[in-house]
């Protein structure tokens, strides 16, 4: 009885450290809120033509601009 008790804690130890491990990165996340246009070598009128622009998070065509 006690070796599934301990199990049950283990587990729920081990998933409440996933969990806030996670939480704590998407917070500190560097592009979190940025917008994808900003450094794409298509923020242009003529060469972006999607719906997106300029504030797409996602874009298929996603060139970062080469330094």
């Amino acid at each position: 009885m006690t070796s599934h008790l301990i199990y049950w804690i283990v587990t729920a130890a081990v998933g409440i450290s996933i969990a806030a491990i996670t939480i704590y990165n998407g917070r500190r996340w560097n592009g979190r809120g940025k917008f994808l246009c900003q450094d794409c070598r298509f923020n242009s009128q003529t060469l972006c033509l999607k719906v997106e622009r300029p504030t797409a998070i996602r874009c298929t065509s996603y060139r970062s601009l080469e330094k």
